[in-house]
């Protein structure tokens, strides 16, 4: 599908935006797609640009031509069709509560763990061979880790200065996140053919929302591209081709010029462009500094020195809730406190290829944010347990 002069520019909405005859249509493309032998086409793309397209500042541009492209082949089929986009920040104190398991079926079954509900049940995948689609929650009895609040999120950001910085942190951070804790151990999300699971198609398109955003929250970050291409270990530019597509970066920049835009679904107000704030370096993070950001969105809290420098290890996995305090990750009596997210597996990290002290560095300034918002007794979440049923009727009514 040629993307010249937009005969309209159509919208990417929130699953929670979609009417039931929208998320049936949106559904049955992919069935579709999948019976004209179509789709396992797109999983051979995913991995074989895997090594590209990670670990790398083409993390946001390649995975915006390869949503696009998936998107095109669907509305070859339903032209009023779109990918829509999940935001698990709504549902990230009880992930497996999220609708989006009603709707594109819930945790593996068995041995094998196997997809044996929702529209997908019984699939079968061609990559990496023939099998069942499997899912493994990544916590015991069907329960997901928390994942990234909102608050987190617009804090990652307001304070992503260049867009390295916004790569790094979110593909190490909130997107590895959703992966891991819906994959698993053995499950396809956590692997390079995730793309076998329909659900990664709708937390990369909000991925590339989160990039929209950051792109229109400062004109001069419309077109920012920068960081260093590890397998070149050269300064990135905007004219380097797309690994797979042969597209170019830039021309991938712009999703007006796509002929698609996403909606605003907000939890919480998005942060102003408030230039006196910085994100603390990866290489060394100043509490001080986290504190202050925070002080400036939720007000003045206590703070603790005793978790400082401290690490605790359940397993390969940072234990963040013990360090910086909260609920636990398999905890959903507690209503108001939101619950640090956790570490990602060791194993995860070592196979994409990441920096260990980058990622455990990220983790530790969100369970830091974490713990002063929960210190912050006037403040509670618009995502909290006490609080979500409440904030989803106010934003989709």
């Amino acid at each position: 599908m040629v993307h010249g002069a937009c005969q309209g520019v159509r919208r990417r909405s929130e699953i929670r935006e979609l009417s039931e005859a929208e998320m049936s249509s949106f559904i049955g493309a992919i069935l579709e797609l999948k019976r004209r032998g179509k789709y396992d086409g797109f999983v051979v793309q995913h991995v074989d640009g895997f090594p590209f397209a990670h670990n790398s500042p083409a993390f946001f541009p390649w995975h915006r031509k390869y949503l696009l492209n998936f998107e095109d082949a669907l509305r070859e089929i339903d032209p009023d069709v779109t990918v829509p986009y999940w935001d698990w920040t709504l549902d990230s104190q009880a992930p497996e509560a999220s609708p989006i398991f009603t709707w594109f079926g819930g945790n593996g079954e068995g041995e094998d763990n196997c997809l044996k509900s929702g529209p997908f049940a019984n699939w079968r995948t061609s990559v990496p061979e023939q099998k069942c689609l499997q899912r493994q929650f990544d916590l015991q009895n069907g329960l997901i880790s928390p994942l990234q609040s909102p608050e987190l999120l617009h804090e990652d950001i307001a304070t992503s200065k260049n867009y390295s910085t916004l790569q790094t942190v979110i593909e190490m951070g909130t997107h590895s996140l959703v992966h891991v804790g819906i994959g698993g151990e053995g499950g396809d999300m956590s692997f390079e053919y995730s793309s076998n699971d329909p659900i990664f198609w709708l937390v990369h398109s909000f991925v590339d929302k989160i990039w929209s955003t950051w792109q229109s929250f400062d004109p001069k970050n419309a077109l920012s591209y920068d960081g260093i291409n590890p397998a070149t270990n050269k300064s990135v530019a905007l004219t380097d081709v797309l690994d797979v597509f042969g597209t170019q970066v830039k021309d991938v920049m712009s999703t007006k010029k796509l002929c698609y835009r996403y909606s605003q679904t907000p939890a919480i107000p998005m942060p102003n462009n408030d230039t006196s704030i910085s994100r603390p370096s990866h290489s060394g993070s100043s509490e001080n500094d986290i504190i202050n950001i925070i002080k400036r969105r939720f007000g003045e809290v206590a703070t603790s020195n005793s978790y400082r420098k401290r690490t605790i290890l359940y397993g390969d996995i940072p234990a963040y809730f013990d360090i910086y305090g909260g609920p636990t990750p398999d905890d959903r009596s507690e209503k108001y406190q939101l619950r640090v997210p956790m570490g990602l597996p060791q194993k995860f990290i070592n196979k994409m290829g990441y920096p260990t002290r980058t990622v455990r560095t990220i983790e530790n300034t969100h369970g830091r944010l974490t713990r002063i918002i929960n210190l912050n007794k006037e403040y509670i979440s618009p995502v909290s347990l006490a609080k979500k049923l409440q904030t989803e009727l106010s934003i989709f009514g």
